[in-house]
């Protein structure tokens, strides 16, 4: 009778932990690759598919639904599209550098962005997105890096719930530097209602972070802690990697594309500060790490490794983490059409861990009891399926990037964000930038150094002033685009007046 009334008491907080973290809905529909999709909404979660025309995504992906569970809005990390899968006003043509030259209407970096709510506004959400360009890393030559982080705010509440990106708030500067291809990563303050952003400087061991609070975005704020990240990955780009917070905000992760190891972290949600640094060999040879993921409970690890053939699990309560591990299964050469390997993880609304191949495919693993030691863990390969319909619908390599929206206050911690500890990073310097120059329709003007506001204005060959407009600098930058789509072919004059001097510039449009 003991007995079964201790497994009766596991059961109930197994099963409670499980809707006490996921039940909120805004996560319950995943948007992905092209034309595809999940619905967490039904028991058990059901492939969506539809035609998306070219709004399609690639690695980079981040969505939300309403506390109905249903589709408000998602990005690309190019353009953000409304719940009817449509371009939301304003939401086009995000700055992705010189990715664009690609070819490709969408990004592809592990994790490249990110949806923030206002802290004090529920209708406007902050997008946090990368860029990739092309950047001369010696002694690897030129390298696709990421090299900003933008914001843009989408008020939800305009177009009759369709929403609106705010003209003046869109891809605002707020960090100018090389960075790590692995994206960015969000977490609550540990007073439940502010937010950390965490990126990593490529090259270096600096990590930077952000605070979100009802006054806007402070920082970059900067903090030197363990390995550095450097070198190149096999497509000619900057080398990726992954970062996740567990859904406590206690623990922070990190691997690096073409290591053998990753790390692990104490994070302080207060400070935003990492600490208690752990790094743990996954194996002697097995490398090309990318995809890891905690589980809901954040006992678990699950790294994928060896150009993402292995799944590994690691106990992180044990006091050897490094020998707790154990091999979970082999990518079993299954094609569908491609093959359906390892690569990146998501932590489902339903409590379980989804998986993803590297290339386009019809199937997706599933991790269906993640709080369950080695085999226990019930790992199945290409459990999920997407139907391929009239349009070539696949689930691409990435997953929606999703912090846990509903991580409360550190109970019985005095912790706000009315500290002033935090010093900024050292002054930026007063640069100017056009692209692209010549243009097509639009280009894009990025001024760094600047205090006060900026006033821009664009004249004809004639002198007739054609546009003009005032901006507002964060964190010392301002960015702007120029619309020339209305205007003919020839040379337009641009002049920005700053407190730093007047910028004169010409601009060709073909």
């Amino acid at each position: 009778m003991k007995l079964y009334s201790k497994i009766s008491i596991v059961l109930v907080l197994v099963i409670f932990w499980k809707f006490a973290c996921f039940a909120q809905n805004e996560y319950n529909q995943w948007i992905d690759g092209f034309g595809s999709g999940i619905d967490f909404n039904y028991e058990p979660p059901q492939a969506i598919t539809f035609h998306t025309g070219n709004n399609y995504i690639d690695v980079t992906n981040s969505s939300l639904c309403d506390t109905n569970g249903q589709l408000m809005f998602y990005t690309n990390g190019f353009g953000i599209f409304n719940r009817d899968l449509q371009i939301m006003e304003n939401g086009d043509s995000l700055n992705i550098g010189d990715y664009l030259s690609y070819g490709y209407d969408a990004l592809a970096i592990p994790d490249g962005t990110m949806i923030i709510p206002f802290p004090n506004d529920p209708n406007k959400y902050y997008i946090i997105h990368t860029d990739l360009n092309y950047i001369n890393v010696p002694p690897y030559g030129n390298l696709l890096i990421s090299t900003h982080l933008f914001s843009d705010v989408v008020d939800i509440s305009g177009n009759n719930g369709n929403g609106v990106v705010i003209e003046n708030q869109k891809e605002i500067v707020i960090l100018e530097d090389t960075l790590i291809n692995n994206g960015v990563e969000g977490v609550k303050h540990g007073n439940g209602r502010d937010w950390w952003l965490i990126c990593h400087e490529y090259g270096t061991s600096r990590y930077y972070r952000f605070l979100i609070d009802k006054d806007g975005i402070h920082g970059p704020y900067s903090q030197d802690i363990g390995m550095s990240y450097n070198g190149i990955n096999a497509g000619g780009g900057g080398v990726f990697g992954n970062m996740k917070f567990n859904q406590q905000g206690t623990h922070f992760i990190k691997n690096n594309g073409d290591s053998t190891v990753f790390e692990l972290y104490d994070f302080d949600r207060c400070s935003g500060e990492l600490s208690n640094r752990k790094q743990i060999k996954v194996s002697d040879t097995l490398y090309q790490l990318e995809g890891q993921s905690f589980s809901p409970s954040g006992r678990f690890a699950y790294i994928s490794a060896n150009h993402w053939n292995y799944l590994f699990q690691f106990d992180l309560q044990s006091a050897d983490i490094e020998t707790s591990r154990i091999l979970i299964d082999k990518y079993n050469g299954f094609l569908n059409p491609l093959p359906v390997n390892f690569y990146n993880h998501a932590l489902a609304p339903d409590g379980t861990i989804y998986i993803c191949s590297y290339d386009g495919n019809h199937s997706l693993h599933v991790i269906n009891s993640p709080d369950s030691a080695g085999k226990k863990c019930n790992f199945v390969q290409n459990q999920f399926v997407i139907p391929n319909t009239l349009y070539y619908n696949a689930w691409a390599s990435g997953f929606p990037n999703m912090p846990n929206y509903h991580l409360g206050a550190l109970e019985g911690s005095a912790c706000d964000t009315t500290f002033t500890a935090l010093p900024p990073i050292n002054d930026v310097a007063f640069t100017q930038s056009i692209y692209p120059n010549p243009c097509y329709k639009k280009a894009q003007l990025s001024i760094t150094g600047v205090n006060h506001e900026v006033l821009i204005s664009i004249y004809n060959t004639v002198g007739n002033l054609i546009y003009g407009t005032t901006l507002q600098p964060v964190n010392g930058f301002v960015h702007a685009f120029i619309n020339l789509m209305d205007q003919p072919a020839g040379v337009y004059l641009l002049k920005a007046e700053t407190d730093r001097g007047e910028i004169t510039e010409k601009i060709l449009k073909e």
